[in-house]
């Protein structure tokens, strides 16, 4: 079976905030939206860019990891629906990896894996740029989400 896996940032844009128009009007000229002049039920902030969702990294079938999430973050129910990730989430599956990475023989302490195999390096070092990168933006007001599909 075929897995997907994503860790996404996502940031509210609010369309009552003057300073974020021209991030507003740059994201509608990227997409190529042009809002109508009557919209409907007399909204001005309907149909307006109100987020902006960023792809912080991609996994494809990384058990351990996506087990890591399922029993940290959804109580163990692997559904396949996004999961907000808090500080303290980020900040515990980066400590777990950088032990992984001083010691392989300590995988199975923090993750699910068959066999007791270890994480592959390129995998594991790209996990810890992805999360590093995630933290970085959530210490500026995003919201960190996983999602996976299978």
């Amino acid at each position: 079976m075929a897995l997907d896996m994503y860790l996404e940032a996502r940031c509210s844009v609010a369309p009552g905030d003057a300073t974020l128009a021209p991030t507003r009007k740059a994201i509608s000229d990227a997409i190529g939206y042009v809002a109508p002049m009557a919209k409907p039920i007399n909204d001005p902030a309907s149909l307006e860019v109100s987020a902006v969702m960023v792809r912080l990294g991609y996994w494809r079938t990384f058990w351990p990891l996506h087990y890591w999430f399922v029993n940290n973050l959804q109580e163990g129910n692997d559904d396949n629906r996004p999961v907000r990730v808090g500080n303290s989430a980020l900040e515990e599956l980066e400590d777990a990896l950088d032990q992984v990475d001083d010691d392989p023989l300590s995988v199975t302490e923090h993750f699910v894996v068959d066999d007791g195999s270890t994480l592959v390096g390129s995998e594991l070092a790209y996990t810890q740029k992805v999360i590093a990168a995630a933290r970085q933006l959530q210490r500026r007001g995003w919201d960190i989400y996983y999602r996976s599909s299978s």
